[in-house]
């Protein structure tokens, strides 16, 4: 059985590249089906909302923007926006490389006195881990 090891890690900036202390929370998941497991350590932007595995219609299974192939083991594909907004797609072969990744989104951030750009770099790490026996 295939064991993922993810980890999201982000990291705010403002327009001048200075550091921001932006309130994020730490997620860790524990998940896995009959084809793999998953492990995961994702740190996020604050909200009441926790993060989780959810079934698409025959495709697979999907953790936020990352999509596990239901019928591909190891490929996955991670979606993405850019400046302009249009939706882009990488598929990665995970049993090939793990897949690294730095995704850069930038956002409006309110204050009382201020209204802020803050640019957000997403910092994704996924491989494998050794094989675990199918029980």
């Amino acid at each position: 059985m295939l064991h993922y090891q993810l980890i999201i890690r982000l990291q705010h900036t403002d327009r001048r590249g200075n550091p921001l202390n932006y309130p994020t929370d730490l997620q860790n998941l524990e998940w896995k089906n009959d084809k793999f497991s998953i492990s995961a350590s994702i740190e996020r932007i604050r909200t009441n909302n926790d993060i989780s595995v959810k079934e698409t219609s025959d495709l697979g299974w999907s953790l936020g923007d990352l999509l596990f192939y239901r019928d591909k083991a190891g490929m996955i594909c991670w979606r993405e926006q850019d400046e302009k907004g249009e939706v882009q797609f990488i598929q990665h072969n995970v049993l090939e490389t793990p897949f690294q990744h730095t995704y850069t989104r930038r956002f409006r951030s309110e204050t009382d006195e201020h209204i802020l750009w803050c640019y957000q770099a997403q910092h994704i790490d996924l491989h494998l881990a050794a094989n675990t026996p199918d029980k």
